[in-house]
């Protein structure tokens, strides 16, 4: 679009400055009958390239803001992804319990109960992901997605230790340790991007 828009204007100079120049040999008075003629194509562009320059000072102006805005609510980060630490670690002994019962075939109700998750991080993510780039708040949905998932793991294992027809599969609950390990894995490559000491990378 901007190469275009470059091609169009490059052609208008052309046209209105430089050839009427050369064709009418130096002559002022040439020029000028040539912009007089073509007044409303003048008139025209002269309009088209004050919206131009508004669109552009008002898109500055917009990016600026959002930066502003994404600041603001990545200042809440960190405090967000440690209560997140203290939920996976403690969703961590509940799955070990879990293994430990299925592993001698015990299946007696959990003594380790369901971590309650953090009140607070689907605001902070959200207003996060509302005005972060697109890569950021790819990255921050894909941790909420990924965490209701495993919370939903874990209350239905739970329920299934208090349930006489379930069957508790050991290699189920080995699955949820390593997608609980991707979570906390994520967690821990963006504390340095959410404290503002690295920029982001999400290649683990």
């Amino acid at each position: 679009m901007i190469g275009l828009l470059f091609i169009i204007f490059i052609i208008y100079i052309v046209s209105m400055f430089i050839f009427p120049w050369e064709d009418g040999k130096g002559d002022w008075h040439y020029v000028q009958i040539v912009w007089y003629d073509w007044q409303a194509l003048n008139v025209g562009m002269l309009a088209f390239i004050s919206s131009l320059i508004a669109f552009y000072i008002s898109k500055y102006n917009a990016e600026k803001q959002r930066e502003r805005n994404f600041a603001a609510a990545k200042a809440f980060l960190p405090e967000s992804l440690s209560e997140l630490t203290t939920y996976f670690r403690d969703s961590a002994k509940l799955l070990q319990e879990a293994w430990r019962h299925s592993s001698n075939n015990r299946k007696i109700p959990l003594e380790t109960r369901v971590p309650k998750l953090p009140a607070r991080y689907k605001e902070i993510f959200s207003r996060c992901i509302e005005f972060a780039e697109a890569d950021v708040g790819d990255y921050l949905a894909y941790i909420i997605m990924r965490l209701q998932i495993h919370h939903s793991r874990i209350v239905s294992l739970t329920e299934e230790f208090t349930s006489e027809r379930s069957v508790i599969i050991p290699q189920n609950i080995v699955s949820y340790i390593y997608c609980l390990g991707e979570l906390q894995g994520l967690i821990n490559q963006f504390f340095e991007f959410a404290r503002g000491l690295e920029k982001f990378d999400n290649e683990l």
